[in-house]
């Protein structure tokens, strides 16, 4: 799996962590408390960020050392 496959990855996860919070909080009765689960699924949405965060930053890295005219290793062949 490439990094462009990864973080699309990590992007429909964090998508579908944050549904599943917003849907839960749309049903939610005023007077229920889901708190816990939640949360969770908002911390798990939070990891998937930060991986999609770290990963995009190590694409941008890479392809700043890489000058624009080279191909990759990979297409050279």
């Amino acid at each position: 799996m490439n990094i462009h496959e990864t973080i699309h990855n990590q992007l429909v996860a964090a998508i579908a962590g944050l549904s599943r919070a917003r849907d839960s909080l749309v049903s939610m009765k005023p007077d229920e408390t889901q708190t816990q689960e939640i949360g969770r699924q908002i911390e798990s949405a939070a990891f998937y960020l930060e991986d999609i965060q770290y990963n995009w930053a190590s694409l941008e890295r890479s392809r700043a050392v890489r000058p624009a005219f080279t191909k990759p290793t990979s297409e050279a062949l």
